[in-house]
């Protein structure tokens, strides 16, 4: 009796809903961060190349 009320609640279809959504949130923000990162570890890089080249 119980089980077939938790599957007609609408609540647990739409807490599954926003935690879908947390998730692809957080995969787009781990994506951009990744891109991110190579950008500046680039830019440190040429920072670092010009503090060691010779005059």
């Amino acid at each position: 009796m119980r089980l077939r009320s938790l599957l007609r609640a609408r609540a647990g279809h739409t807490s599954i809903e926003y935690a879908m959504i947390g998730a692809f949130v957080a995969v787009g923000i781990i994506t951009a961060l990744g891109s991110i990162g190579v950008s500046v570890e680039k830019a440190f890089a040429d920072v670092t190349a010009g503090f060691t080249a010779t005059p």
